[in-house]
């Protein structure tokens, strides 16, 4: 069984899918998609319209250096006491975020404080100050009212606490509440307090910052910082950014000022010390004069000390770009080595001159000396009072490193956009075109007779009933068209019965399941054929629901009854001229077992010695088993009925597998209750498919409405 099943579906997963027949499945169900799009359509308009528009606010901020943050001093003094202008901006990024600063604009701009219907009641809160205890709670719930000069405040039980007036602060234990006026309303308006630490999280996930470095090297980091912020309140927005943007640069300005009190507090130190040995090496120097007067100080000493000291700057200066490079390349590199030489040979200079003072007399050599620590000590001197000159103006008049190019503006709508509703409109086209095509293939009930050659089903149609009521006896009562589509398929099936290679006198009717006008199609049948002269039996073989006999006023038999049916008393079932019907055999435990019987052959055999037609209106195949047993018999000719907008193609293409399995398939199928499809606009000229139009024309229209394509 297992072996069949998958036999089954591989065959009904290789039925192709050509462009032609996608085409006709979304036309068939073109109500469906439109419907799906247009409710798509509906509710992305009303959300569209109805939804806070979300605005992207910006601010441009740009961080700059100097190449040295002493104001007419050199390198060395800088490189020292450190530069205040250097900055990394991932750093930058860290600090604007902080939570203080955070907490700050939630406490300036109370964030933390949502009055219901605020700009109904127009309440201006003049002061508010959050005593939110560290609890885990995120929020706390009041109530308020406004009066005319006072206002007051409710508990969540809305049990009043606290009033006040207006322009007068009320305070508790969880906040305090300074308002100075609002509307006069008797109603209470809920009041949440949220908490500060919870607020501050929300704002630091929604701030974005954004960075591009213009120049980075040791001496400068140059950069723009770009802070963006999503919100539906486009001047809360703007607000929020611009006191974040003021609080990160007032938070710079005074680190500035602090690296520059600290670095004045570090020069006076050394001035003090400096001029200490300043005056006692000058304080040397003279008493060394004044014990020498005789000295002769020609000009090759003052070349001398005038060369030691050149010497002396030129390897400060070397040593300063020596350290400045060593961590960017390594030992080996020529430009390295370069400096490493350069400083050798500058020693090397400085030990040959120092050889020369060596060489002179005691005396001059130590007015050498003491020449220059004295003029060392006033370099140091001179250079460490620019140095405090350059940082009183910086602590006098900074204004930090970063300043704002562009203030707070809307930059663009986040969403919602009207493409919003374009692309869920193509989306919804898309996904419902899919499901239709899905829903065509494999679950869409039959619309046309055509859809069955259409998938692949090569059992030929023998006949279409148009729609007519189920209840019908005779054919008088059928209209012109459905005579003749009845006594159509009369000549078909006569042909088919001729061309059997038995001669077949027997038909069975079955249908995939129930509800698809299986009795009804047996019923009209069998009066068709007993009216053009030939001697029919109706046997009701649905065993378990047959209600033929309900039908012809009849009622079911017993078994017993069955088994003593010959040509001697066969004429108590006459129902009209050449007309005969047996009811369904009721009271049975197994109706597999009579089916199979030989007593149940030996019944057909006498039957079909009486009559020139045998139908035989069977359960349907895909419910009972019995069915199969009988369309297995070589002497048979097995139809199917189809209902329109009832009957699957799944449920044909099984019934189809089905007889190939047994290994007697079925002769023809009946096409029953066409009608005009309700579902889509029926115009199967749309189709591209000729055998379309043609059912549609004959059995539905009298003139086919569409244009003829020449």
């Amino acid at each position: 069984m297992n072996n069949i099943n998958n036999e089954l579906s591989q065959s009904l997963q290789s039925s192709e899918i050509d462009i032609g027949r996608i085409f006709r499945l979304l036309l068939m169900q073109s109500k469906l998609i439109l419907f799906v799009v247009f409710l798509v359509f509906c509710v992305t308009t009303y959300i569209y319209i109805n939804s806070d528009k979300i605005y992207n606010i910006k601010s441009t901020l740009q961080v700059f250096g100097s190449q040295s943050s002493n104001i007419g001093g050199d390198m060395s003094v800088d490189f020292i006491l450190g530069s205040s202008n250097r900055y990394d901006i991932t750093n930058l990024l860290y600090l604007y975020k902080t939570r203080s600063n955070l907490l700050e604009i939630v406490d300036t701009l109370d964030l933390d404080i949502e009055i219901e219907d605020q700009e109904i009641t127009e309440v201006e809160i003049k002061s508010f100050r959050n005593k939110f205890d560290n609890s885990s709670d995120l929020s706390k719930k009041y109530f308020i009212k406004f009066g005319e000069d006072t206002f007051a405040v409710y508990d969540k039980d809305k049990k009043l606490l606290e009033s006040s007036s207006y322009d007068r602060a009320l305070d508790t234990d969880y906040f305090s509440l300074e308002i100075s006026s609002a509307n006069k309303n008797d109603d209470l308006y809920l009041m949440t307090i949220y908490n500060p630490d919870e607020v501050y999280k929300i704002y630091e996930s929604r701030l974005k910052l954004s960075s591009s470095i213009q120049s980075n090297n040791f001496w400068s980091s140059n950069g723009i910082i770009e802070v963006s912020y999503n919100t539906s309140n486009e001047e809360l927005g703007k607000n929020i950014i611009n006191l974040a943007n003021n609080i990160f640069i007032q938070n710079n300005i005074e680190i500035e000022k602090e690296k520059a009190s600290k670095a004045i507090g570090f020069i006076d130190d050394r001035i003090e010390s400096i001029e200490k040995v300043l005056s006692i090496n000058k304080s040397q120097l003279n008493k060394f004069q004044k014990e020498n007067a005789s000295l002769n100080v020609d000009l090759e000493i003052k070349s001398i000390i005038e060369t030691i000291s050149s010497i002396d700057l030129k390897i400060s200066e070397t040593d300063l770009e020596i350290a400045k490079i060593e961590n960017t390349y390594t030992l080996d590199n020529p430009f390295y080595q370069k400096l490493i030489n350069q400083k050798e040979a500058l020693q090397s200079q400085k030990s040959t001159v120092e050889s020369k003072v060596r060489n002179l007399p005691i005396a001059q050599q130590r007015f050498i000396d003491l020449y220059r620590d004295v003029e060392v000590s006033q370099e140091i001197y001179s250079e460490l009072i620019n140095q405090k000159l350059g940082f009183s103006i910086m602590e006098a008049s900074t204004l930090g490193n970063i300043r704002i190019i562009d203030e707070a503006y809307k930059s663009f709508l986040v969403g919602p956009k009207p493409i919003f509703v374009i692309a869920s409109c193509l989306i919804a086209l898309l996904l419902s075109s899919i499901i239709a095509v899905i829903r065509g293939v494999y679950f869409l009930a039959i619309s046309n007779p055509a859809e069955v050659n259409d998938h692949g089903i090569t059992i030929p149609i023998l006949g279409v009933f148009p729609k007519f009521d189920d209840h019908v006896q005779n054919s008088d009562e059928l209209d012109l068209r459905s005579i003749t589509a009845l006594e159509s398929t009369v000549v078909n099936i006569k042909t088919v019965l001729n061309q059997n290679t038995h001669k077949s006198q027997l038909i069975l009717i079955t249908s995939p399941t129930a509800n698809n006008g299986k009795s009804i199609s047996s019923r009209l049948l069998s009066r068709k054929f007993a009216e053009v002269g030939n001697k029919v039996l109706l046997l009701d073989l649905d065993l378990k629901r047959g209600n033929q006999h309900k039908e012809f006023n009849r009622k079911p038999i017993s078994r017993q009854k069955f088994e003593s049916i010959d040509q001697s008393n066969i004429e108590s079932f006459m129902i009209d001229e050449n007309l005969y019907f047996i009811p369904k055999i009721s009271g049975l435990n197994n109706s597999f077992e009579l089916i199979y019987s030989e007593l149940f052959n030996s019944k057909l055999d006498i039957f079909k010695n009486i009559f020139d037609i045998i139908l035989l209106d069977t359960a349907p195949i895909l419910s009972v088993s019995d069915t199969q047993i009988l369309m297995s018999r070589d002497d048979i000719v097995n139809l199917a009925i189809c209902r329109h907008g009832v009957t699957k193609i799944r449920e044909l293409q099984q019934i189809d597998f089905i007889s190939n399995q047994i290994g007697s398939n079925f002769s023809g199928i009946i096409y029953n209750a066409y009608e005009k499809p309700s579902s889509y606009y029926g115009y199967y000229g749309l189709y591209g498919n000729y055998n379309y139009q043609y059912y549609a024309q004959k059995y539905l229209y009298e003139s086919y409405e569409y244009e003829d394509r020449k």
